[in-house]
């Protein structure tokens, strides 16, 4: 599942949720950042395994092989990361949504 369908699916998540009285607008945006600013890094790491790849494989002797094997590492772990992010997110709204008013 590519980094940019989950950024999206995050970020609107984010733009509709309703802020509750407890939590202030300025609260609302930091958390946001937040989360944008997670998403930008892993997607970074994507383009940059993709990148090193790309190099690799059209001329093999210019990339480090453990370069290369380091950041799609790193990509794979900042992809798991943003799904389970993902998850328990819409677990916890899904429990919010459950709850008795």
């Amino acid at each position: 599942m590519p980094v940019e369908s989950i950024k999206q699916q995050v970020m609107s998540a984010l733009d509709g949720a309703a802020t509750s009285s407890v939590a202030s607008p300025t609260d609302a945006k930091a958390f946001t950042d937040l989360v944008g600013g997670a998403v930008e890094g892993a997607l970074e790491k994507q383009k940059l395994a993709e990148t090193l790849s790309i190099q690799a494989t059209q001329d093999p002797q210019s990339v480090n092989m453990q370069d290369l094997i380091t950041a799609v590492s790193q990509a794979e772990l900042s992809l798991q990361t943003m799904v389970t992010m993902r998850d328990k997110t819409v677990e916890a709204y899904t429990k919010i949504m459950d709850m008795p008013i």
